[in-house]
């Protein structure tokens, strides 16, 4: 079920280097030659034949180490260029840890499951489950999971859906069902793009919060999807907004203090949400698919530019034709690997930066509001005492 490939190695280190010297050198002639990737940022191509699928990219938190999935899972580093292969059956997903854990979802037997390994690709250890999760992201300090599972039923005339998210506590086994809910959509034959934006609802990195979508179909009115705020901690759902669309094909990305997120419109216009003010349009006329906020910064990747998240400033080509391309920044948002038709390029030298309305987490408040949280689903507080709470932690920052 596993193996791990590790280059370079051994006698042949000395003639791996040669060739990767060679690699890289052969990678910015291509680039010059195609794909049109600035060299200021030292492009490096790692991978062909990876899908431009959320879920299939995660850097480490140390911002140097990435996994990536084609075929079996990879993990590269940027420092020392070895990259290692774990074989697991079918995987379709991977996600590293707060600390140095890699979580993988892969297919055994036609179902789905879950197992971890270390930071090198070692110790393997599979974990039981009892629902089939389609995403996997760990929170917290890494000692607990959120899992997202679909089910999908297809009717004569449109297609039901049942949604849920859960916690898994990895120091005890349990799992708790934090939301759960049952919805149709008004599509005969869905497209697996047509649920990318529920399979991976946006992570608030500030107050323990996940975006997702709910299809809502009123009598006598045009269906529509209901945008919520879902916190994984309370299991508390609040309604923020709404689109006109028919599938949930609609991803979302946060900004790092979680007052914004980013997300495309059914014509792949890009929008910003705030949630002080509504909607706005970004003012870029460019089409794309999936945005990615840098975690550390003001700026958007978006079609293939990387764009400022208030509308002036022009935008920087990165990967012309690049509509459907998938871009994951590291931690540090000085990285960023983007996922094109051709494989996965290794991007370096980003410079993050805050302009207003952004501006930078505060780390210190964030974990105060997540304590809080956590004593309001324990019962030790009461709904008011937290509303009276909340407030006095928040007075003078206007926050989601």
């Amino acid at each position: 079920m596993i193996g791990t490939d590790i280059f370079p190695a051994g006698r042949n280190a000395g003639k791996a280097v040669l060739f990767l010297c060679f690699f890289i050198f052969s990678s910015y002639q291509d680039i010059s030659a195609g794909n049109g990737l600035p060299e200021k940022y030292r492009p490096l191509k790692v991978s062909e034949g990876i899908a431009q699928d959320p879920g299939r990219v995660s850097w480490h938190p140390d911002s140097n180490r990435l996994a990536y999935v084609a075929g079996a899972v990879h993990i590269y580093d940027m420092q020392t260029k070895e990259q290692r292969t774990v074989h697991v059956d079918s995987p379709y997903y991977a996600a590293w840890g707060k600390g140095d854990d890699l979580f993988i979802l892969y297919r055994e037997d036609g179902s789905k499951a879950l197992c971890r390994v270390d930071g090198r690709g070692q110790g393997l250890k599979k974990i039981s489950l009892a629902i089939e999760p389609d995403a996997v992201f760990p929170v917290k300090d890494g000692s607990q999971l959120l899992l997202l599972s679909v089910r999908v039923f297809a009717r004569a005339l449109w297609t039901d859906y049942h949604y849920g998210l859960y916690l898994y506590d990895l120091r005890t086994g349990s799992t708790k069902k934090i939301h759960e809910a049952t919805n149709n959509l008004s599509l005969r034959k869905l497209r697996p793009e047509d649920l990318k934006g529920l399979i991976q609802p946006s992570m608030n990195p500030f107050d323990a919060t996940a975006l997702v979508l709910e299809s809502v179909r009123p009598p006598n009115a045009p269906s529509y999807l209901k945008i919520m705020h879902l916190d994984y901690i309370t299991g508390k759902a609040e309604a923020v907004g709404r689109l006109n669309s028919k599938s949930l094909s609609v991803p979302f990305s946060s900004s790092p203090d979680g007052r914004r997120f980013a997300f495309t419109d059914e014509s792949g216009r890009l929008k910003i949400y705030d949630h002080n003010g509504g909607v706005s349009d970004s003012g870029f006329d460019i089409q794309g698919r999936l945005p990615a906020w840098n975690p550390a910064g003001s700026q958007i990747y978006f079609g293939g530019y990387v764009v400022g998240s208030s509308a002036g400033g022009e935008p920087e080509l990165l990967l012309p034709g690049g509509a459907a391309s998938l871009a994951v920044w590291s931690p540090d948002g000085r990285k960023m690997a983007l996922v094109t038709g051709d494989g996965l390029w290794l991007l370096d030298n980003f410079i993050p930066s805050f302009l207003p309305p952004d501006r930078v987490p505060d780390r210190s408040l964030s974990d105060k509001i997540v304590l809080l949280k956590e004593l309001l689903a324990e019962g030790l507080i009461t709904d008011r005492d937290y509303r009276e709470r909340y407030e006095k932690l928040v007075k003078g920052r206007r926050g989601p």
